[in-house]
């Protein structure tokens, strides 16, 4: 007996198999109610099947349409509250959008740039070259369709709590009356306060390198200089450079 059971565990090992689980993100919508319905018709199925009765057939039929609108309504549901939990919501509709459409089968080819004659392949180059185009190409336009001069400071208010006022936004040579203007107050400190407070929290940052979530603690401290930095950009009209590069 020992000899036959030799050669049948040499013959027929015994194996471990992984089972995959089938709860994959894209199946985390799945209750308690849809798997009891599908339990349901399955043996619905199997009495079908095996009775070859009409009634039963016309009952299956009916019960798989209900279970069709149960799973409907249940990812519905599941994707609803999903998106309204979100700190996010609009990168959380792209993110179930990329997962539903498998994005493993997309085409993942990298992107390159040429500048000058020179091949880039870098990404974050790549991204700095498009945020410099386009923070420059709408002052490129304006310039030559109306001339140099687009934007004129007048004056500002000697006063504390005063106010920036420009001239007009066309050029003199084109328009020499003036044709339009805007008022504005300048930036204090509790505004830049306020305005950070509405950001999210994030850990993730760009190429200053803080954070919100470092920022929102720190910014009591700094919100003199920003609003410094802020209303001094507006008085004189020039702006640091990172501030009309888009973030990578």
């Amino acid at each position: 007996m020992s000899s036959v059971l030799w050669c049948f565990e040499v013959s027929c090992p015994v194996k471990q198999n992984k089972v995959l689980s089938t709860r994959g993100p894209n199946q985390q919508w799945i209750n308690d109610d849809v798997k009891t319905s599908s339990n349901e018709l399955r043996n619905l199925f199997w009495l079908k099947q095996n009775l070859k009765s009409p009634l039963l057939n016309s009952l299956y039929k009916e019960r798989k349409k209900q279970h069709n609108e149960l799973i409907a309504e249940a990812k519905r549901n599941y994707y609803e509250t999903k998106i309204n939990l979100s700190s996010n919501k609009t990168k959380t509709l792209w993110r179930i959008v990329n997962d539903r459409l498998k994005p493993d089968n997309r085409c993942r080819s990298s992107i390159n740039l040429t500048r000058n004659n020179t091949l880039i392949t870098d990404a974050r180059e790549i991204s700095q070259e498009f945020g410099n185009y386009f923070s420059s190409v709408a002052g490129g336009m304006v310039a030559d369709q109306f001339g140099t001069s687009t934007l004129h400071p007048v004056a500002v208010c000697p006063a504390p709590c005063g106010s920036f006022t420009f001239g007009p936004v066309c050029a003199v040579a084109v328009c020499p009356a003036p044709c339009g203007s805007f008022t504005f107050g300048p930036v204090c400190a509790e505004d830049i306060i306020a305005v950070v407070n509405k950001i999210p929290n994030k850990t993730s940052y760009g190429d200053d390198g803080i954070s919100s979530y470092l920022l929102k603690q720190i910014i009591g401290h700094i919100a003199e200089y920003l609003a410094f930095m802020v209303n001094m950009s507006f008085s004189t009209g020039k702006f640091p450079t990172p501030w009309k590069t888009a973030r990578p």
